[in-house]
């Protein structure tokens, strides 16, 4: 699938159809009309009325068929994290946590509490 703005709304005159590719993770919303729904892997079909929403659950080909004038909203899946975003992120509350740590430990407040007195004990 590839919407180019998320969420996306279309129009489906009735009798016509809109294939989604690889849409697992994809919402499919009847705003108005109906709407019927068949989508790879699965025995099931599904028929949304106005207001009723489906979360595409497998992934392959679906497709959206308009039994009348129907308005459709389609919300593509949040993208998940690569490896590299999800060692990035780990990497980057590491170092904010030391950050944090060095203040409280090296900084100016730590000479007020005394914290380190056994160091520079004359003083």
């Amino acid at each position: 699938m590839n919407i180019k703005s998320n969420p996306t709304q279309v129009r489906l005159e009735a009798d016509r159809f809109l294939k989604l590719s690889d849409s697992k993770g994809t919402r499919v919303q009847c705003e108005s009309g109906a709407l019927w729904i068949t989508q790879d892997h699965d025995a099931t079909d599904y028929v949304l009325m106005p207001g009723q929403s489906l979360e595409l659950e497998h992934g392959g080909d679906a497709l959206v068929f308009a039994l009348m004038d129907s308005q459709v909203l389609l919300q593509e899946p949040a993208r998940s994290a690569s490896p590299l975003d999800r060692f990035g992120r780990a990497l980057l509350n590491t170092l904010e946590s030391m950050g944090s740590w060095i203040g409280e430990h090296f900084g100016p407040d730590a000479i007020n509490t005394r914290k380190f007195r056994h160091w520079y004990g004359a003083l």
